[in-house]
């Protein structure tokens, strides 16, 4: 993240209060002259003396969030966020120095304020999300990473702001409702949520160390793929680049991004499944989608290896054991096709209470026969 510039830091500190009030109250006379009003406040630099990397990090990130109410084509909620930023700085003792701008220099400026990163989703190395600041994992297992160290706790763990970052991938993680959020974490607060949700929201960007992650607009609550890499993400876009260009050589890279599934040590709950059942059906689709593909060119180890692969994952798919045991009985291990076979009934016994396909012990059958 660019360091804030330090110059005339002596007159910021000593600046008189009421200079503040006049900024807070020239920009609530604009509120009614509409988009080409916003030019001015938008361009606000935080120059802070003495101030934690949070403090400046929350105030970058009310600008960040107007400059995006504003490129959305919502001036007035660009304005409130802007309102709210001087009432902070004013109980901070930050001064906003304003310079004329056009929209383009507006935008320009959060960029660099921000650290100009290359969002994920638009680079080539979507896989790592190299040089993002903060990467999320959620296949598999869920942990966090900032700056290359691991977010790890000493004592007690930040649970709420945890499940509400969560809670935000889950339900998508751009433009969320904070509504909905709030249903999730704190389904049982009534009125009192919201309150709940400022005070979480304050946690999460603090513990994130990168405030400008977490974009709030309108009530839509954002995790920036600027400042964050999350692999689903990655996943569900190498899926789609896949399905439009198949290319042999980024199979094993597609596969090798679905870890497990989404948030597997969370509870079953709805707000979870609906992702997790998604993310699962698509990795599914392209084990099946690769393997028969093998099976085609009569590569049956290749295949049986596909497969493998997918169970590994995903071990209640019948299908998997299914074309798992045809590729074995290609290559004439009668044995592991019997194996497997074991396998994929107990399972199904265990887990689902239900026995093998038709097909399946046909399959058998012809594993069993001399």
């Amino acid at each position: 993240m660019t360091t804030p510039s330090l110059e005339d830091a002596e007159s910021i500190e000593n600046t008189d209060d009421a200079n503040l009030r006049a900024d807070e109250t020239e920009t609530e006379d604009r509120s009614s002259a509409g988009m080409g009003s916003v030019q001015r406040p938008l361009s606000i630099l935080i120059e802070v003396k003495g101030r934690d990397a949070n403090t400046l990090g929350l105030l970058r990130s009310a600008i960040v969030d107007a400059t995006l109410a504003l490129e959305q084509g919502c001036p007035e909620a660009s304005l409130r966020l802007l309102r709210d930023a001087l009432r902070q700085s004013r109980e901070l003792r930050v001064v906003p120095r304003q310079t004329a701008a056009t929209n383009n220099t507006v935008t320009q400026q959060t960029r660099r304020m921000t650290g100009d990163c290359e969002s994920p989703l638009n680079g080539a190395d979507y896989a790592s999300g190299r040089g993002v600041p903060v990467k999320v994992h959620t296949l598999g297992r869920f942990n966090v990473v900032i700056d290359n160290q691991p977010l790890l706790f000493s004592a007690k763990v930040p649970r709420k702001p945890l499940e509400l970052l969560k809670a935000l991938i889950a339900l998508g993680s751009r433009s969320v409702d904070i509504n909905d959020i709030m249903k999730v974490v704190w389904r049982d607060q009534g009125s009192a949520a919201r309150a709940a949700f400022d005070v979480t929201l304050m946690r999460l960007r603090k513990l994130l160390c990168h405030a400008e992650s977490l974009i709030l607009v309108d009530g839509k609550l954002t995790l920036s793929d600027q400042f964050c890499w999350v692999d689903v993400w990655s996943f569900e876009r190498a899926i789609t680049q896949f399905e439009s260009t198949p290319c042999d050589n980024a199979n094993d890279k597609v596969l090798d991004l679905y870890r497990g599934r989404f948030l597997d040590r969370e509870v079953d709950a709805p707000w979870i499944l609906n992702l997790r059942d998604r993310l699962a059906a698509k990795f599914r689709r392209l084990v099946l989608t690769l393997a028969k593909a093998e099976e085609r060119a009569e590569r049956w180890r290749e295949a049986a290896q596909l497969y493998r692969r997918g169970l590994e994952h995903d071990n209640l798919t019948e299908e998997f054991y299914r074309r798992l045991m045809h590729c074995e009985l290609h290559l004439g291990q009668k044995a592991e096709a019997i194996s497997t076979y074991r396998r994929c009934r107990d399972l199904l016994s265990i887990n689902l209470q239900t026995k093998p396909s038709a097909e399946l012990e046909t399959l058998h059958q012809r594993a069993l026969a001399k």
